[in-house]
C-alpha cells in the first residue's frame, strides 16, 4: 500500500500542481503541498484509494509476468485505468487480435490491440538510449528515453527547439518514427528507486 500510495501521490501531485482547475488562490500564493494526503485530496483522486482498488492493483502488479508468458510475442504491456465510478480496471495491450482472451473476460479487465509488442519497443528503446543517451553527450538533442506502453511508443525526451534535429537524426539512422514520440523533457536522474526528468 505504501508503494502504491507513493507512486499514485507523486503522479497526482504533479497532475494537481499543473491543473488550473485544482489550483486555489491559496496554492497560487504558496505552491506545493504540505502532505501527500493534501496532494491526493486536491487532485481529486482520494476516492480511487479504496481497499478494493488497492487489492485489484496489487493483483494486477503480480500478473504481468503471467500475462507476458501467456501471450508471448503479442504482449504489448498492461496498465491500470479507472472508470467514471473510480473503479480500477486492468488494460492489456496485445498485437494479435486472433488470440483467445476468454480467460480474461471479466468486467474489470479490458483488452486493446496495438501495433508494437513490448519486446519490439524494449529493443528500440535500448538501441536509441545506448546510441544517443548513455554516453551523456546528448549530441542529437536526445536527453532521455522511456517506454510508454499506454501510447505504444518509445518516448524520446528533448528540448522542443531540437525536435526537428532529433527527428532528422532518427530518420537518418533508420528508426521507425511511428514507434517514437517526441516529448519535452530533460535528462533523467535516479533517486533511490525513482526516476524523474529535469
Amino acid at each position: 500500500m505504501k508503494i502504491l500510495r507513493l507512486t499514485l501521490s507523486m503522479a497526482l501531485m504533479t497532475q494537481a500542481f499543473l491543473s488550473e482547475a485544482s489550483t486555489s488562490e491559496e496554492t497560487r500564493e504558496m505552491p506545493g503541498f504540505r502532505s501527500i494526503e493534501e496532494a491526493i485530496g486536491r487532485a481529486g483522486i482520494s476516492k480511487r484509494l479504496t481497499p478494493e482498488n488497492e487489492a485489484f492493483v496489487q493483483a494486477a502488479a503480480n500478473n504481468q509476468e503471467q500475462l507476458e508468458k501467456q501471450f508471448g510475442k503479442a504482449f504489448a504491456g498492461t496498465w491500470i485505468d479507472y472508470d467514471n465510478s473510480n473503479n480500477a480496471h486492468q488494460v492489456l495491450a496485445l498485437t494479435d487480435s486472433t488470440l483467445s482472451t476468454k480467460a480474461l473476460e471479466n468486467p474489470r479487465f479490458k483488452v486493446v490491440y496495438v501495433r508494437y509488442d513490448l519486446q519490439t519497443l524494449t529493443k528500440l528503446h535500448d538501441e536509441i538510449h545506448k546510441r544517443y543517451v548513455s554516453d551523456q553527450k546528448f549530441e542529437a538533442g536526445i536527453l532521455s528515453t522511456s517506454i510508454d506502453v499506454k501510447s505504444n511508443v518509445v518516448v524520446v525526451f528533448g528540448a522542443e527547439i531540437d525536435f526537428k534535429k532529433i527527428q532528422q537524426q532518427l530518420i537518418s539512422d533508420g528508426y521507425d518514427l511511428n514507434a517514437v514520440q517526441l516529448r519535452v523533457g530533460g535528462a533523467s536522474r535516479t533517486v533511490g528507486n525513482l526516476q524523474d526528468q529535469w
